[in-house]
């Protein structure tokens, strides 16, 4: 993606035009370059905002650098407290990370914000399936039909629950 990318129209201080390069490189699966974007983006404007983060944090996250997608996802959710969505890729950070309590907190955290959010429904079955409690993981996919959630992801986590 560099080459595509002319050097000399990527100054320091330009924060939004540094943003917007590491939107393009993470639309081109380029997160090293998206990560170099994104930090030059915060660097020259440090009060960048909830986006820059998300976006980072997102990038960390597909770079498998865990603790620094933990890092931005957090300073997301204290500037956009009611979306969701950075408490459930938190949620998911730390299930690959194998912190399963912490997983369930997040992505607990995210269905309260968002009760019909389906794919964080999902991911607590996971995380209950993990930790061996099918119980638990039956209880949200019954939540989640009452809510009207249909997913065939719901579906494939509650044979795997029904057969622990």
């Amino acid at each position: 993606l560099d080459s595509l990318l002319p050097s000399s129209k990527i100054q320091s201080g330009i924060a939004f035009e540094s943003y917007l390069y590491g939107v393009v490189a993470t639309l081109e699966h380029d997160h090293e370059s998206a990560e170099r974007f994104y930090v030059e983006s915060l660097q020259s404007d440090p009060v960048a905002g909830f986006w820059n983060h998300y976006r980072l944090a997102f990038t960390y996250q597909k770079l498998q650098r865990l603790d620094e997608a933990f890092i931005h996802y957090g300073t997301c959710i204290g500037l956009q407290p009611k979306f969701a969505w950075p408490k459930f890729n938190l949620g998911l950070v730390c299930l690959k990370a194998n912190h399963l309590k912490l997983s369930e907190t997040y992505i607990t955290q995210a269905i309260r914000t968002d009760p019909q959010f389906g794919a964080a429904y999902v991911a607590l079955m996971a995380v209950y399936i993990k930790q061996g409690k099918p119980q638990e993981a039956i209880r949200v996919f019954e939540t989640a039909k009452s809510l009207g959630i249909e997913s065939a992801e719901l579906d494939a986590n509650l044979k795997i629950a029904n057969k622990l």
